[in-house]
């Protein structure tokens, strides 16, 4: 999700421009204070924060992002925003060390994007999630090219806002999403407690190996079940993968042949 705002104005202009994100996660300290990095680059000022730790291996972290524009001209910010395979968030999670998570590498077709225009005065917030797939010491800054001025040329060009962070490698019990076959659906479980607002990402593989079919976002859903695609049960695909998330939680990954499941 990221929305538009106009600064100084008496009536800001607030505008829903897509969904990537979800809300804080349980598994972080009350009360402790959020990660937070910021910068200014020729009047284009940035900063993003996520949840205060402790942070473990395979979590989907919320992430929230504002860019402000004082440079006196438009910029071009990247977007709409996509997730795994595509162009990733606004900030991404580098470094680290095993052991890793690894996650399906999903064969989708990114979209094509030039960019939103911000204009002088104006600002964009995107609230994104980001998946921890190292342990150990793991850096999450801006991405590069984040935002370009009217000749093309990056801001923050290799001195982006970042901060460090530590993953630790053990999850706990209570901040697993379980999927358990259920028909054809899948039930997702947590121990010990009720089941966060859920993320989803699909992909449906052709039986002939022609082709495949994904969704290239997170996805919020409602209720605990994921049914399975309509192709699937039919025969007509091999097999489905799903990646399930909520903020503050381990992804849940399941991959499946055909049904009953």
């Amino acid at each position: 999700m990221y929305m538009r705002h106009v600064l100084c104005a008496a009536f800001p202009l607030v505008v829903l421009l897509a969904v990537a994100g979800a809300s804080r996660g349980a598994a972080h300290a009350e009360g402790a204070s959020p990660v937070t990095a910021s910068g200014a680059d020729r009047g284009v000022r940035v900063a993003f924060q996520a949840p205060p730790g402790p942070y473990f291996l395979g979590e989907l972290l919320p992430i929230t992002a504002t860019i402000t524009n004082r440079s006196g001209a438009a910029v071009t910010v990247a977007g709409p925003p996509t997730t795994s395979g595509c162009a990733g968030t606004w900030v991404v999670a580098s470094g680290g060390s095993p052991p890793s998570y690894v996650l399906p590498l999903l064969p989708i077709s990114c979209p094509g994007s030039g960019g939103e225009s911000l204009a002088q005065g104006q600002s964009l917030v995107g609230r994104f999630v980001v998946p921890l797939t190292m342990s150990g010491g793991v850096t999450l800054a801006l991405r590069d090219t984040l935002a370009r001025d009217g000749r093309g040329r990056p801001f923050f060009a290799g001195r982006t806002p970042r901060v460090p962070i530590r993953v630790l490698p053990v999850v706990p019990s209570d901040r697993v999403l379980r999927l358990i076959p259920a028909g054809r659906a899948l039930a997702v479980t947590v121990a010990g407690g009720p089941v966060p607002p859920l993320l989803v990402i699909h992909q449906v593989v052709w039986a002939n190996h022609a082709g495949f079919s994904s969704s290239v976002t997170w996805r919020a859903i409602a209720g605990t079940r994921i049914g399975a695609p309509p192709s699937l049960i039919a025969g007509k695909h091999e097999t489905w993968t799903v990646l399930v998330g909520a903020a503050g939680y381990r992804i849940a990954i399941g991959t499946y042949s055909r049904v009953p499941l």
